[in-house]
């Protein structure tokens, strides 16, 4: 194998990752942030090459995320959690569909109804609908994991609840 340079664009970022040539075709190990997707360029070059040349293709990664992923909830039985927190951000640049949520860390005493909009639009963000009914005096965390079409492509939320 050739030494070669694989440059990954983003929003204006330029990765570079060190990778071999295999007989035209390249190999090599790219990882997004945490809080990425969209579209991204991409081309394997000599490692002498101007940083400028052109890409060889594209690809996309959907993401979406809640924010804040950590919610503080106290108050009496039959909390709302405020519309405005948290809210479930589509972090790339096409549409996001089949989107649900799936609670865990429930148990008897505290009952969970969340509204989870069915898509969202590139870059778009929507407030979440959150109802908790526990009996006085519950404490404890409930996870909600939010999957969508995209194999492998999740948000996490946790909520910190605390009735009276």
């Amino acid at each position: 194998g050739v030494s070669a340079e694989f440059r990954i664009t983003w929003r204006g970022i330029v990765r570079r990752i060190s990778g071999v040539t295999f007989d035209g075709r390249f190999a090599g190990t790219f990882t997004p942030g945490q809080a990425e997707a969209g579209t991204y360029g991409f081309g394997a070059y000599h490692p002498a090459a101007a940083v400028n040349s052109a890409l060889q293709g594209t690809f996309s990664i959907e993401g979406f995320a809640a924010a804040p992923n950590v919610v503080y909830v106290s108050g009496f039985t039959g909390i709302v959690v405020p519309s405005s927190l948290p809210l479930l951000k589509n972090l790339g640049d096409t549409t996001i569909s089949g989107i649900a949520g799936f609670v865990s860390g429930n148990d008897a005493d505290l009952r969970v109804r969340i509204d989870v909009p069915g898509s969202l639009a590139a870059q778009q963000g929507l407030p979440l609908n959150i109802t908790l009914q526990a009996d006085v005096g519950w404490r404890g965390y409930v996870q909600v994991r939010f999957t969508c079409s995209t194999p492998g492509s999740t948000a996490d939320l946790l909520l910190n609840v605390n009735t009276q």
